[in-house]
């Protein structure tokens, strides 16, 4: 399937969602690594917060509203791991 940005066609390489849990974990886990500073060369690679950062900025609490603190925090990792 392909995916339209303006004029041009970008192929889908979207990853499977996670479970609430998983992402949790995920997001705990790379969260708890980048505030200590012990993102690396090594373990960049298994990190998966970057394929599921939409899932962590867009979800919503249970007021339906986002957490922009955790929006944050799921940036400032995300670059660490980038």
């Amino acid at each position: 399937e392909q995916l339209k940005v303006g004029d041009s066609e970008v192929g889908n390489n979207r990853v499977e969602a996670m479970s609430n849990e998983a992402l949790s974990d995920l997001y705990s886990q790379c969260i708890k690594l980048a505030t200590s500073n012990k993102i690396n060369q090594k373990n960049t690679w298994t990190l998966k917060l970057i394929d599921h950062m939409d899932e962590c900025v867009l979800r919503k609490d249970e007021k339906g509203q986002l957490n922009f603190q955790k929006a944050s925090c799921t940036l400032d990792a995300s670059v660490k791991i980038y």
